[in-house]
């Protein structure tokens, strides 16, 4: 690595210090939300416990956020108190604006790394841009060879810049684009959810 850092030239560096903090900063974002569909320490939650007992609605939304939520309706230990039709329905409303509230901000973050990851290729196409030349000049005042051979020499280099760049900024998206599917799947889980809880509490009536 060391060897690879003392041959680029100036700008170059530039650039990827550039490539290599976004990254970083996309890699941040990915972490923190994959942590946010994953973290949940409560009990999973059913149907038949939503609506037949009082519920926390910030604990409902991250445990569907989590993807801990039980679709199917037994579980043990549900309450047997069964809440008033406005306090369950008010409690569903509140829950139903945290959980949007959480996937946005998710989606928000997924968002700003996708759109990380096209400045990395952007900063990657000027690593090969601009270092094309300073490549080839070092090549040609620092060895006794051909143009021709500094020019293949001062391409493989700029080839291997750029590829270690877009591969970074590939993987990094390829990452966002797997947390997008997993956003899209907690929605769709949460919206089945919601009818389970809508049937099942016209059962207990």
């Amino acid at each position: 690595m060391t060897s690879f850092w003392a041959t680029q030239p100036f700008v170059i560096r530039f650039f990827l210090l550039a490539v290599f903090a976004t990254a970083i900063s996309a890699l941040v974002r990915v972490v923190r939300v994959a942590l946010r569909l994953h973290r949940f320490s409560g009990e999973p939650l059913s149907p038949e416990a939503v609506s037949a007992g009082s519920f926390d609605p910030d604990t409902l939304a991250r445990c569907a956020l989590a993807n801990r939520l039980r679709l199917d309706q037994h579980q043990g230990g549900k309450s047997s108190v069964i809440e008033p039709r406005e306090a369950q329905l008010r409690a569903k409303r509140l829950a139903e604006a945290r959980f949007s509230f959480m996937l946005r901000k998710c989606r928000v973050d997924v968002k700003s790394t996708k759109q990380a990851c096209i400045l990395g290729i952007l900063l990657s196409v000027l690593v090969a841009t601009w270092g094309a030349y300073p490549m080839y000049f070092r090549c040609y005042n620092d060895a006794k060879v051909s143009g021709i051979s500094c020019l293949i020499v001062s391409g493989q280099m700029v080839l291997a810049d750029f590829s270690l760049c877009l591969f970074v900024c590939t993987v990094v998206y390829a990452m966002s684009s797997s947390l997008d599917r997993a956003l899209d799947l907690r929605k769709l889980f949460w919206h089945y959810f919601l009818e389970m809880v809508d049937i099942t509490s016209s059962n207990l009536k």
